[in-house]
């Protein structure tokens, strides 16, 4: 019964992300040999990013987004870094959460808008899961998290910061800057936790 009863609520959640979630664009200019990536980082986006950075010569990568799976976006930022290429986010627009990881497998980042960052977090508990095995997932979205920013070349210490000064609202952003591995200094705190993605035009 409790497989049973696992089963249905993985299935279920599966489904609402997919329904949420449908709204991702990838784009592919050849005379400039540009991609734009916008909307949730979700199966739907890494996919579509994936095969056109698989197939096409890709220079740059302009990007935003107001976030989504986790796993999707290490997916993504591993497929960016193995292809060598440069992320933008355009002035004006927010690289959130899901996107400003993946944006990490970029050799440089330029951020003309905004890239934030929060710490992973659960969007539900399954009620049939003890405390510990809860507190045992948080830790290895940690891990997982630490793993790939020194992937990407970034130093312990950026998510250090992340984890000790983020929430699931409350974000360290960096508008107006250049990104590039090891470092990224010079952060502020965005907290908006009472209206999470209303301020994404």
């Amino acid at each position: 019964m409790k497989e049973i009863l696992k089963f249905v609520v993985l299935t279920t959640a599966i489904f609402l992300g997919l329904v949420t979630y449908v709204n991702a664009d990838v784009s592919y200019n050849p005379e400039t040999r540009t991609m734009e990536i916008s909307g949730p980082t979700d199966t739907d986006l890494v996919v579509k990013a994936s095969n056109v950075l698989r197939e096409e010569e890709v220079d740059r990568i302009f990007m935003w987004g107001p976030g989504g799976f986790f796993e999707m976006s290490l997916q993504l930022g591993h497929r960016i870094k193995k292809e060598g290429v440069e992320v933008i986010i355009p002035a004006g627009k927010y690289c959130i959460s899901a996107c400003a990881f993946a944006a990490l497998g970029a050799e440089k980042i330029t951020v003309d808008g905004t890239i934030m960052f929060h710490r992973p977090y659960l969007n539900y508990v399954p009620t049939f899961d003890n405390i510990e095995s809860i507190i045992a997932h948080g830790g290895k979205a940690y891990i997982k998290m630490a793993r790939y920013a020194e992937d990407m070349g970034y130093e312990r210490r950026l998510v250090d910061n992340i984890i000790t000064y983020s929430t699931p609202c409350k974000f360290l952003s960096w508008s107006e800057l250049t990104i590039t591995p090891p470092k990224i200094v010079l952060w502020s705190i965005d907290d908006r936790c009472g209206n999470r993605y209303g301020f994404i035009r």
